[in-house]
Formats: C-alpha cells, sequence, structure tokens
C-alpha cells in the first residue's frame, strides 16, 4: 500500500470581478468545457450501463432532419434525389424487418445506402448539422452535475447557461479536485487497473454528498454544480465546479474591488472530506456498530448493579469497590448526589480532573473483576483503532479531517461511563439514607446497606455515627486547645512587650530628675 492518502481535497476560488491587479475575472463557463474535454474523459471502462430508448437508435438521417435542411442543399434536384433515397431505403428497411427481403433488394439497399452517404459527403453543411445533432445526443463519460449523473452533449450549454448566469448575478465560481491513489482505490475494489473498470456511480454519489456538505456548512443559496471524472494523468480525480444562482456571500473590498467572500472557512473543507470518505467507504455503518457497542458497554454490568444484596459476601471486588465508593464521596461537593430537572446528578464533566479520576477508579475495579465489561471496552478500542487506522489510509496522517476521532470517542464513552456510575452511586447512597461526611475517608463495611452482623443492642448506623460524633467532639477539643494556646502565647508576647516599655519610660523619668 502506498503512503500518500487515498484522497487527497484541493479547492480554489474565482472571483466574479476583476481587481486593478488583474485577478478573478474569468469566463466560468468555459471551465465546463475545460473538465468534458475528450482527452480527459477517456473512460476506458465504468460500472455503468448506457441504456438507450429506440428514438435514440434511430438513423441520424431521416425525413424530419432533411427537411429542416432543405437549405443546404445547393439544388432542389438534389434535395429531392437525398428525399427519394430515403423513402426507398425506408421502404426496403421495413420488408427486412419481417425477414420479406429479396436477395436483389438487399443489393438495392447497400446501394441507396452508398448513394446517400455519397450525397452526405458533397454536403458539408449537412455534415456538420448532423454532427452538432449526434454531439447532442452523446452521452459525456463521466460527467455528472447536481441535477443528474448522466450529463449528454445537449446538457453542456444548459450548464453553461446556469454559470454565466450566476456570474453574472455576482457568484464566486469554486473549483474542487478530488484525487485519489489508484492503489487505494483498487485495493478497496472500486477500480481494475488490468480492466481499467471503474465503479463511477459511487465515486458521482460521494461527490454528491461533498457538494451538499458544502452547501450546507456555508450556507450557499440556490448552489449548482456539475463535474466529471478524468483519467488523464496517472491518478484518477474528480474536477467539480459550483456557483450560487442567488449569490449571498458577505462582500468586501480587496484590491480596491468589492467581491463576495470566496474563502471557505477550514472546517468546511473537513467536512467534505469526511462527507466523501465517509459516503464512498461507507463509512456509517461503522459508527453505527461502534455506537452500539458504546452503548452495550456504557451499561455498568449487573455484577456492580447487585451490591448491597449480598451478591458477594465478602469478596475482594466487593471491598474495593466500597472503598472507591467511600474516597468518591468524600471527593465530591456538597449536595453531588441531588437530583435535577433531568433526573440526573452531578455531571462526570462538570468535576475536577482529580475528581474524575475517583469516579475512574471504580471503572477500573470492575474492569478489574468483571471479564465480559472488560472485554466489551476492549472490543469496542479495537473498532476504533481499526478505524483510526483507515482514516489515516484514506487522508493520510497530517491531513486528516478526523484527527481525535478516536480521542474524542474515548473522551465520550469515559464520560458516559463516569455518569452512569455517579448516578447508581447516589441511588445507593439515597435507597441507604447515608448521610455524607466529606471530611472523612471512612472505611465502614454497612455503608452501602451490605449486613454487619450486630455485636451489642447498638446496629452498625448507630455505632458508626456515634463514633463520627465522639471523632467531631475530639477534632473540635483539638482546635479550640490549639486556639487557646495560640492566644496566651499571643497575649503573654503583648504583655511583655508592655513592660518593657513602661520600664523604660520609668528609666527616662529618673534621668530628668
Amino acid at each position: 500500500m502506498s503512503e500518500r492518502p487515498g484522497i487527497i481535497l484541493k479547492s480554489k476560488f474565482t472571483l466574479p470581478n476583476k481587481s486593478k491587479k488583474g485577478k478573478g475575472f474569468s469566463d466560468f463557463a468555459k471551465y465546463a468545457t475545460y473538465i468534458a474535454r475528450d482527452e480527459a474523459l477517456d473512460s476506458e471502462q465504468s460500472d455503468e450501463i448506457e441504456i438507450q430508448d429506440d428514438e435514440y437508435r434511430d438513423r441520424l438521417i431521416d425525413q424530419s432532419v432533411l427537411e429542416k435542411n432543405k437549405d443546404s442543399f445547393e439544388s432542389e434536384q438534389g434535395y429531392d434525389k437525398m428525399m427519394g433515397y430515403y423513402f426507398r431505403s425506408q421502404a426496403l428497411e421495413d420488408k427486412k424487418d419481417k425477414d420479406d427481403l429479396e436477395e436483389k433488394e438487399k443489393i438495392e439497399l447497400e446501394l441507396l445506402y452508398k448513394s446517400q452517404d455519397k450525397l452526405l459527403q458533397e454536403n458539408t453543411l449537412l455534415q456538420k448539422r448532423l454532427q452538432r445533432q449526434q454531439g447532442d445526443r452523446q452521452k459525456i463519460s463521466g460527467a455528472f452535475s447536481k441535477d443528474t449523473f448522466d450529463i449528454y452533449g445537449k446538457d453542456l450549454k444548459t450548464i453553461r447557461k446556469k454559470i454565466r448566469k450566476a456570474q453574472k448575478a455576482g457568484s464566486v465560481h469554486w473549483q474542487h479536485v478530488v484525487s485519489f491513489d489508484n492503489n487505494f482505490l483498487e485495493e478497496k475494489g472500486f477500480y481494475d487497473s488490468k480492466t481499467g473498470k471503474l465503479s463511477e456511480v459511487k465515486l458521482k454519489k460521494a461527490s454528491k454528498d461533498m457538494m451538499e456538505t458544502l452547501e450546507k456548512k456555508e450556507g450557499l443559496q440556490d448552489h449548482y454544480w456539475y463535474g466529471a471524472i478524468h483519467r488523464n494523468t496517472d491518478n484518477i480525480h474528480i474536477h467539480l465546479s459550483s456557483v450560487e444562482l442567488s449569490p449571498s456571500r458577505k462582500i468586501q473590498e480587496h484590491d480596491g474591488v468589492e467581491n463576495p467572500r470566496g474563502k471557505l472557512k477550514p472546517k468546511t473543507l473537513d467536512k467534505m472530506k469526511s462527507s466523501f470518505g465517509e459516503s464512498l467507504l461507507e463509512w456509517a455503518e461503522v459508527y453505527k456498530q461502534i455506537s452500539n457497542l458504546r452503548e452495550q458497554t456504557r451499561q455498568l454490568p449487573e455484577t456492580y448493579k447487585k451490591f448491597g444484596k449480598k451478591f458477594f459476601g465478602e469478596s475482594e471486588y466487593q471491598k474495593e469497590m466500597i472503598d472507591s465508593f467511600i474516597d468518591l464521596d468524600g471527593g465530591l461537593p456538597d449536595n453531588w448526589d441531588s437530583i435535577n430537572k433531568y433526573g440526573n446528578v452531578i455531571g462526570y464533566n462538570t468535576l475536577s480532573d482529580k475528581q474524575k479520576k475517583l469516579v475512574d477508579r471504580g471503572i477500573e475495579v470492575i474492569k478489574k473483576y468483571d471479564d465480559d465489561f472488560r472485554k466489551r471496552i476492549e472490543e469496542w478500542e479495537d473498532q476504533l483503532d481499526q478505524h483510526h487506522a483507515e482514516l489515516i489510509k484514506a487522508f493520510g496522517e497530517s491531513e486528516n479531517p478526523q484527527k481525535d476521532f478516536k480521542e474524542n470517542r474515548q473522551a465520550d464513552m469515559k464520560a458516559r461511563l463516569g455518569n452512569a456510575m455517579l448516578k447508581e452511586f447516589a441511588k445507593k447512597k439515597k435507597d441507604n439514607n447515608i448521610d455524607k461526611r466529606k471530611e472523612y475517608n471512612c472505611r465502614l463495611r454497612g455503608y452501602f446497606g451490605l449486613k454487619v452482623k450486630k455485636k451489642t443492642k447498638y446496629s452498625s448506623m448507630e455505632r458508626y455515627l456515634y463514633k463520627l460524633k465522639k471523632q467531631d467532639e475530639r477534632r473540635a477539643e483539638q482546635r479550640l486547645k490549639k486556639v487557646v494556646e495560640e492566644q496566651k502565647r499571643e497575649d503573654l508576647s503583648a504583655y511583655e512587650e508592655m513592660m518593657k516599655d513602661v520600664e523604660q519610660e520609668k528609666q527616662q523619668q529618673g534621668h530628668e530628675f
């Protein structure tokens, strides 16, 4: 696999009004002719099946064509002769369709064809008109637009007309080129280098989705675009051109001339590139799988939800989880477990980094002891890694429009798990009527309703609250003692200073007498 990115997007723009330095103002419609030129559209093979109706397959020369081009004949005699050849050949063709043509009539039909061709060669004006008619009916390989995936010669006239109208109205002309590493296209099954077969329909569909993203992100009005798939270089690429039929861009002055803003936001270009890749490579299904697995994983396992109901007894899992819960309760702000109008408690993302680590610790304990939960998270992370690698293949490391895809998804998962942990913890705390004591990192086995054998007439909760009360009293006494001692030291120091001042004053008075 080549190190070259599989998909590259380049964009530029042309302004409708020419600046003093000569920038801008070219005939936008010429771009349609440029991207539809035959040498660039050599399609070799595509996966498109060209369907032509009976009218399209008819011979170019028919009665109506001859009648409309009567003025192209040098004489009335020449026109009558061509009409005679035509009517006679039509009669013989009808018999041929019925398998009723005699041998001599077959010879006559061939001679009539040759006579018509001879008269046509002599009539150069009619030749040009017929060539133009044929061109109008001919499908332009690889060309497509906002309105259709199939463009014929006659459609180019309509496209040029729209583009010129937009330019006259003051629209910016945006030109985009999506180029590919052919090895990337072949690896993904869109291209066969041996046969030249290319999945043009999928490329056109991805282009359409990308242009719709451009329209949405930039708020373009009456956005019209057209494009063509080119093979005239080493790498297959797509040219796309777009304008606003009803210009809406902000007008700004540059180089002394007022023009609409042409530059697209970097975020728009990233979204365009992402949209193209997601459509072509069908990443919507990948994202759906990742999201589904995330929803399954973010639900805390039953082993955790059954805490407080004698599910584990005295297991190490239970001991570690209770310790983490007690630390978490002691590290959170007051009233963190109050239910808001949305039925939630404090959110994970509102916590400080230190508080988040306390929540994360509980998640790690579950992962440590619950194999199914740990495997689901590992499976989800594997999917993230695989898609991250696909993003690098498609867009490269530096130009990847979704550089933070993996980090953002991981942060989102951590927040969802954290919120689930906080909500479940608050529920257990409320169900067991536990008063929060933020100042103490207690280690009470009955904190979450786990039954503790009574050794006295007092329950474990009563003993716990009595213990806290005594701790409060002891700490209050210690603080008071400390304050009193400090006050004594301050008073003594002030008294000593005062006595020194008195002594000095007496000495001064003695000297005076």
